[in-house]
């Protein structure tokens, strides 16, 4: 698969591009799963804001990835 811009999506998987390469698969409700292979890190998310704007789940997101 060639992966061109910012990020691409496909078989469940949002794939980042760029200087820091990321996979992240998002569920309902604020279920997150990012993967930073050059980090050797995972990180999982569990939440239950169903109908919400699952805020808590991408700030804790964006404190990992530096944001």
């Amino acid at each position: 698969m060639t992966i061109e811009g910012t990020f691409r999506y496909g078989y469940q998987w949002y794939v980042g591009t760029g200087d820091r390469q990321w996979v992240q698969a998002i569920g309902n409700g604020g279920q997150r799963l990012l993967v930073l292979p050059a980090e050797e890190l995972v990180v999982a998310v569990t939440a239950g804001e169903y109908n919400a704007d699952q805020a808590s789940a991408q700030a804790v997101l964006d404190a990992v990835m530096g944001v």
